[in-house]
């Protein structure tokens, strides 16, 4: 029997392991306790393991620099309870998505900044199931942070949900969403003059994004107004070129899909198109200082 090696401890209850030609994210009560580098894993105090390429291994490990080590074990709860929630078990990326959607809504929920979830109702009748799961999970975060999200958090989180649940088909029109998509992605490079890293954590979320609200508008659901006049204002005053950007995107969409995207939308592109060039201007203040 092969036995783990540890490549690297996340907190006391989260490590990173050695597992054949992979690697493998393992969580455990105690799992990490004074355990380092080299060290052989205690296989008794195995609760959670899933195998990871090295794209999401290197996701995961970006991830877990940015955030606070209680949200990683917080995260593994709701992961847990959600499963027992729909009867499923959830792929590995599920772990990811949801650890990133927490923190940036916790941090944001502390600073008294929210954003509204345009498409809450639909997602209420499209995922019944996911989103009471998910409202579950809001009620677990209040429990053990304090903090108490608007339920258009919970809508998000019933999107990861259902897409964690490994449907072979579960979104229409995937081909021409990818083209798309593709087509959105070309506008930003051209526009900033940038190649995306697709191994980078803030371009996986512009795709996840992206795929969301492209297969929305392919299904013709209808979207509620809810804009948020004074965030969207500002970020066009602060940003004026990410801004351009988005409106390019806009005549993009109308043209494919005669389709109008709305004000609320640009600014969800605007924040995460921010995200890859301010990453994008530290990368190149650096390499120019070097």
């Amino acid at each position: 029997m092969i036995r783990l090696k540890i490549k690297r401890v996340f907190n006391n209850n989260v490590v990173l392991v050695y597992k054949d030609d992979d690697e493998a994210v393992i969580f455990g009560k105690g799992i990490g306790y004074q355990k380092k580098h080299g060290d052989t894993l205690d296989e008794t105090k195995i609760g959670k393991i899933f195998t990871t390429n090295k794209k999401q291994s290197t996701n995961f490990e970006t991830l877990f620099n940015e955030i606070s080590t209680e949200y990683v074990d917080l995260t593994y709860k709701i992961v847990e309870q959600a499963e027992s929630d729909l009867n499923i078990e959830f792929n590995s990326s599920i772990y990811i998505a949801v650890m990133d959607h927490i923190n940036y809504a916790l941090v944001r929920a502390k600073e008294n900044l929210f954003i509204k979830n345009d498409l809450i109702w639909e997602i209420q009748r499209t995922y019944p199931n996911e989103y009471k799961a998910a409202l579950h999970t809001l009620s677990i975060i209040k429990k053990d942070t304090g903090i108490e999200l608007p339920v258009d958090e919970a809508g998000t989180l019933a999107i990861h949900y259902f897409n964690a649940e490994d449907h072979k088909n579960h979104l229409d029109n995937s081909l021409k969403a990818a083209d798309i998509i593709q087509g959105i992605v070309k506008i930003i490079q051209f526009y900033f003059k940038i190649e995306f890293d697709e191994t980078d954590m803030n371009y996986n979320r512009l795709m996840t994004h992206l795929r969301f609200f492209i297969n929305s508008l392919l299904s013709n659901e209808k979207r509620n107004e809810n804009d948020d006049e004074y965030l969207f204002n500002q970020m066009i005053i602060k940003y004026p070129d990410i801004y351009d950007c988005t409106l390019n995107i806009r005549k993009y969409i109308m043209n494919k899909l005669n389709k109008e995207v709305r004000n609320e939308e640009l600014l969800y592109l605007m924040i995460h198109i921010n995200r890859i060039i301010e990453k994008e201007k530290i990368k190149r203040e650096t390499l120019n200082h070097e």
